[in-house]
């Protein structure tokens, strides 16, 4: 089983708490939207949005993807009305604050699933904003049918990792990113969208066709850029918004 498998669902809104409107934001030559969407097929591809917002869905259309608006409050009921007439056996969630997520680690995570019967997978070991996560959409449909926590509304698939939790787990170390494991690649803060635009501008391209090398050169030639947002602490995943 490969990617051709796969439903790709990338998590976007406009009413972010911390820098609103950041997915339209401008990332090198285009959107921190299109950085993330890079690369993607358009036809296993949803940009799952808040019930309303225009001008998301009309910046996935003019990017070629389609859209599905769902309940704001309930990311979790977005996600099982995204899928529910959906055929893909994968699910892969992306969220749309990550530019640089590792889309090379897609394939090594499927063969894990495959070959241990998981319904859950991540990557480990990466700097902040390249992880994703791998679920089956037969596991998430059966989690979405039992009890639902605040955390599991807002942050999607905590139900996974849940006591007696009647999923199987698995996960890839990725050892090769040892030496920037501390770097902060994400976009949730003013902070951080002067980091990555900084990092465009002094590495001549995009962030979405980052490799670990570029990474390793960056820390080495230009630490100041990567230290723009060092002090950033990150939202834990019990937050829920208020």
């Amino acid at each position: 089983m490969r990617s051709e498998n796969v439903l790709f669902l990338v998590q976007a809104r406009l009413r972010a708490t911390r820098l609103p409107e950041k997915v339209l934001k401008p990332l090198g030559q285009r959107s921190l939207l299109a950085n993330v969407l890079f690369g993607l097929p358009p036809a296993r591809t949803l940009v799952v949005i808040p019930e309303g917002e225009t001008a998301l869905r009309e910046e996935a259309e003019r990017l070629g993807y389609q859209s599905f608006e769902g309940p704001e409050r309930d990311v979790m009921k977005r996600y099982e009305l995204a899928v529910e007439n959906r055929t893909e056996p994968i699910l892969a969630r992306i969220t749309a604050d990550n530019p640089c997520w590792l889309r090379t680690a897609v394939d090594e995570m499927i063969d894990i699933m495959a070959r241990i019967q998981a319904d859950y997978a991540v990557p480990t070991g990466l700097p902040l904003g390249l992880g994703f996560e791998l679920f089956t959409r037969e596991s998430f449909l059966k989690m979405c049918q039992g009890r639902r926590t605040p955390q599991m509304m807002e942050h999607v698939t905590p139900g996974y990792y849940l006591d007696n939790a009647p999923y199987k787990r698995a996960a890839l170390e990725y050892p090769a990113w040892e030496s920037v494991r501390e770097l902060r690649l994400t976009v949730d803060t003013p902070e951080d969208l002067r980091m990555m635009q900084a990092l465009a501008k002094v590495s001549g391209t995009e962030p979405c066709r980052l490799l670990r090398t570029d990474f390793v050169r960056m820390v080495n030639e230009h630490p100041e850029v990567l230290a723009i947002n060092s002090e950033i602490v990150q939202k834990s995943v019990h937050e829920v918004q208020s």
